[in-house]
């Protein structure tokens, strides 16, 4: 169940082989049934909501078209089973990720609209989770147990060294302008890095329980944090001190 960017909608994903759209709100059917040819795995909207991927129990995707009189769906063939999938955020491609072996991924980048399939230089290795695009769609931010990496698209190459946690880094994602990483981990700590180069900026924001998440605002002023412990702590930091005080406390959110 995913809903759109407005809030507005839902979708779901069905062993009945449908995904349906539905009325945030009301709960009403918002569109008909999407009806596939296998039980559908996950769902999810574009950005600017007029498009829908679907991911199949087989090993294909479907990109849908979902305003009225649209075509046919684009079709999007892998050889591997299909693990997550993600819209640029402009909507005109799609990432996937498919389970090559136990020790690696493929991520594959394909055209929206014609479901053409983009060169892919190399594997990214053993990844957890879904990684994520730059604003740009330049560039990749993985993460594997202990670290996580930033990658250009284009060539594969990795861009600055693996940026480092003492445990598992249980989330990774970047700004709004693409200049900055997030990372969270089960060593107590977020750290904010140049996604250039790799390098650590400020000090590590250190919590008093394991980190399970961690954002950017819109403007990349603060983070916030999500740490467990019996209940799930939550917060956000500034990101840099403040100019008047040099205060880099968090504010709590409370647990939840």
């Amino acid at each position: 169940m995913q809903f759109d960017p407005l809030g507005r909608r839902l979708v779901t994903a069905s062993s009945d082989r449908t995904a349906r759209i539905w009325n945030a709100i009301t709960g009403a059917n918002s569109f008909e049934p999407i009806v596939h040819p296998t039980e559908v795995r996950w769902a999810g909207f574009s950005s600017d909501s007029r498009q829908l991927v679907t991911l199949l129990s087989d090993v294909t995707g479907r990109v849908w078209d979902v305003r009225p009189g649209a075509a046919l769906p684009t079709r999007l063939k892998h050889e591997n089973r299909v693990m997550a999938a993600e819209f640029t955020r402009d909507g005109k491609e799609i990432m996937t990720v498919t389970q090559k072996s136990m020790e690696e991924v493929a991520v594959q980048i394909w055209s929206a609209a014609t479901g053409k399939l983009r060169p892919n230089p190399k594997g990214y290795g053993a990844i957890e989770g879904l990684p994520e695009f730059s604003p740009d769609a330049s560039r990749l931010v993985t993460r594997s147990e202990k670290s996580a990496q930033v990658w250009d698209i284009a060539n594969g190459r990795q861009l600055g060294p693996p940026l480092r946690h003492e445990s598992f880094v249980m989330s990774a994602h970047f700004n709004s302008d693409g200049t900055k990483v997030v990372t969270a981990s089960h060593d107590n700590t977020v750290k904010i890095w140049n996604a250039e180069n790799g390098q650590l900026i400020g000090k590590p924001l250190v919590h008093e329980y394991k980190l399970m998440w961690a954002a950017f605002s819109p403007d990349s002023r603060r983070v916030a944090t999500s740490a467990e412990d019996k209940r799930s702590e939550s917060g956000t930091w500034p990101t840099a001190p403040s100019s008047r005080s040099g205060n880099t406390s968090p504010t709590c959110l409370g647990r939840v």
